[in-house]
Formats: structure tokens, C-alpha cells, sequence
């Protein structure tokens, strides 16, 4: 097959990055062509051809308004037709778009293409987006433009996609019943995690050297991740406001690339709550090293709104580590959305070493049996032949 894959980013530490980087890699390894259209900055492309695994087309970088959220639509919409122009000279077996914007941008130029466009539906843009904007404008005439021309945009999107691929039952009740996505339309393909890479010898390996380089010598506490208002790192922070009286040296640790003022915004959270010098951002890690540095941490945190369980927690929850989260899976310290039950689940997961241990390895079992990485590979190829073939009876 050629497949083409139109992203976002290809690099950084973010769940669909990570998500592009290994299936692009697994669908090579097993003979297929790969071409990934990303929009991302000119200096990374270097780095990106010397992995010499793929094709990678960059649009031009976008323009926005300074201080006006997503402003920068426009022009990353008509970069990402004309990379799509480009290669509509060559024969492509099937797109895959990597959430509703790419797929937005991936049906204006299906026609050109000459093959099916499928939709990966990780996570849902709209409830994204609005938050985004409502973070700066509050519940304003823009904030409600913007979430309704963006769920527009969400609707033609799933109902022209060929077929969409989504993490688990519940998003595909979501699709069903919210947007009227027929049940056949949808199949489920949860997260692949690289157990070999994420494991808890990585984590025995690097803890001490990495604790001791960033002088951590309390109870450290992770989350990787886009740094966006959908992923509730002000509960984060407002549960650390808890429990740094009961331990006055535990570190929030973050890792991951911020949206627009999530840094700026965070740390005026914790100055408010007294607990600035309990926060540490360590910025952008690329994806190879973040199985080092979730040896950094006591307890994963995940308490962010989107649907499905989030990519770096699957990997936390492989090297059987601690893991709270506001979203139930096997293995994991489940809590509310509120400062307290997050707080509790920490502190429960701090003490209680034994429950902790045992949650610990049911996660590992569970990403073991249910989210392998060839596993997920396999099933994206089956995915994609059954989609092609379909296409080709019509």
C-alpha cells in the first residue's frame, strides 16, 4: 500500500506525534510507502530526513494574530491544501487524516487524490478548540462563533470520511449518538505502546541519574502532554496546593509542548496557591527520551477531559508506575474532577506501596495484552485494505 498521513506535527511529545512516528515505522517495516504531510517549522526537517524511514513534505509555517487564540487557522488550512496539491501527482491507496482538521483539509482535495480519505477521531476538536478560545474570551459571542462553526466543520467531516478509526467504544457511541456516525463506519483501534521500550526496568534504570540531575529528593509527581486547557493542569495544580503541606518538597513536574499562555497562566496558578516552587516545566522532550523521564516520577497523573485515556499514560501505566487518572482503565488510581479526590488518589498512591505495586503490575499486564504495539499496526493494515477494497467494489 502508499499510504499518506496528514498531521499536525511529526515531532514533540504529543499523542498524535507519537501516534504518527510508530505507525508510520510499523507500516514500513511490514513493506508498505509512507508519505506524511506535517506542518511544522523548517528547522526540524533536517532531523526529520535523517531517520531516512519515510517521506516528509512540510508546509509553510503559519501566521496567526498575536494574542487572538486560533488565528491561525486560515492559513494552516490552505498550507495544508497546497502540500496536498503538490502530491496529487502521485497515486496514493488511501489517506488517513489525523483529526477533523486534517480531515477537513484532506477532503478538499480527495477528488485530486484518487483514493479514500479515513478519519483517526482520537478526541473530538470542538470541546478542544472552545476551551482553547473561552480561556481568553470567556463565554463571549466569539468563543460561541468559533465552537459553532467548528462543530460545522466536525459534521462534514464525519459524515464525508470514507471510514474512521476512534480508541474505544465510548468515542464511537459519542460518533454514533452526537453526530449520527453510522455504527459500520467506525472501527475500533485502541493506542500500541512499545512495551519493550516502556517498561519498569527503564524505569529502575534512569530514576537516580535523572532525580539527582534536576534535584528532586521529594515525591515527584508527572504529566506529559500537550500543556492545553482541556487536559486540567489547574487541577494539577490546585491538588499539589493540598499536598504540599502534608509533603513541602513534592514537584509537578510537566513535560510537553504549551498552547497559547498555558505557561504564563499556570504559573500564576501557583504563585496564587503559594506552591511556584513546587512546579517544574521542563519544556519539549523528544519522544525517544520520555521513557527516561517517566523515571522521574512517584505517581503519572492524568486528569485531562478529552475522551480516551491519553498516549503517555498507556506508556506510564506499561512501566507499571503509579498512575492516577479521571478516566477508568485497569490498573489505575481512578478520582473525580475535583482538587481533593485528585489529591486523595496521589497521597493513596504515595503511602499505600502495596496497592500501588499491585495496580502497577495489572497495568503493565493489561497494556501487555490489549495495546501491543504490532497488535495496533496489524489492525490499521487490515483497517485500510478492508477501506480500499470497499472502495474499489463501488
Amino acid at each position: 500500500m502508499r499510504i499518506l498521513i496528514v498531521t499536525g506535527r511529526f515531532h514533540g511529545a504529543g499523542g498524535t506525534e507519537t501516534f504518527v512516528r510508530n505507525i508510520s515505522q510499523g507500516f514500513i517495516k511490514r513493506g508498505h510507502d509512507v508519505t506524511v504531510v506535517s506542518h511544522q517549522r523548517f528547522s526540524e526537517k533536517r532531523r526529520a530526513e535523517k531517520a531516512k524511514l519515510l517521506s516528509l513534505h512540510y508546509t509553510f509555517p503559519s501566521f496567526h494574530v498575536p494574542k487572538v487564540p486560533m488565528s491561525y487557522l486560515p492559513f494552516y488550512v490552505i498550507a495544508k491544501w497546497l502540500a496536498l496539491l503538490r502530491l496529487s501527482k502521485q497515486d496514493y491507496d488511501i489517506v488517513n487524516a489525523q483529526g477533523e482538521l486534517e480531515g477537513f483539509c484532506a477532503l478538499r482535495a480527495r477528488r485530486l487524490l484518487r483514493c479514500p480519505v479515513t478519519l483517526r477521531a482520537a478526541g473530538l476538536w470542538h470541546p478542544v478548540a472552545l476551551k482553547e478560545v473561552s480561556a481568553v474570551y470567556g463565554d463571549s459571542f466569539l468563543t460561541k462563533s468559533l465552537g459553532y462553526s467548528v462543530e460545522l466543520m466536525e459534521r462534514e467531516v464525519l459524515k464525508n470520511s470514507d471510514a474512521i478509526s476512534t480508541l474505544n467504544e465510548q468515542q464511537k457511541e459519542i460518533l454514533f449518538g452526537k453526530y449520527g456516525v453510522p455504527p459500520t463506519k467506525v472501527r475500533v483501534i485502541p493506542h500500541g505502546v512499545d512495551t519493550d521500550t516502556f517498561s519498569p526496568r527503564t524505569v529502575r534504570r534512569f530514576r537516580d541519574e535523572l532525580r539527582a540531575k534536576y534535584s528532586l529528593d521529594g515525591p515527584v509527581v508527572l504529566f506529559v502532554g500537550r500543556l492545553a486547557p482541556v487536559k486540567r493542569i489547574d487541577l494539577l495544580i490546585a491538588a499539589l496546593a493540598i499536598l504540599a503541606k502534608e509533603f513541602p518538597s513534592m514537584k509537578l513536574v510537566l513535560i510537553g509542548p504549551p498552547s497559547y499562555r498555558a505557561i504564563d497562566y499556570y504559573t500564576a496558578q501557583a504563585e496564587l496557591l503559594r506552591v511556584e516552587k513546587n512546579l517544574l516545566y521542563l519544556g519539549e522532550v523528544a519522544h525517544e527520551d520520555i521513557a527516561k523521564y517517566l523515571a522521574l516520577c512517584d505517581v503519572y497523573a492524568d486528569v485531562s477531559e478529552e475522551y480516551g485515556i491519553g498516549f503517555s499514560t498507556l506508556e506510564a501505566m506499561s512501566c507499571a508506575l503509579p498512575v492516577v487518572s479521571t478516566r477508568p482503565e485497569k490498573g489505575v488510581f481512578e478520582v473525580d474532577y475535583h482538587p481533593e479526590s485528585v489529591a486523595n488518589g496521589i497521597r493513596t498512591a504515595l503511602t499505600d506501596r502495596k496497592k500501588a505495586r499491585i495496580l502497577g503490575d495489572t497495568a503493565r499486564r493489561y497494556i501487555e495484552e490489549t495495546h501491543s504495539f504490532n497488535r495496533m499496526v496489524d489492525e490499521y493494515i487490515g483497517f485500510f485494505s478492508a477501506v480500499i477494497r470497499e472502495k474499489k467494489l463501488q
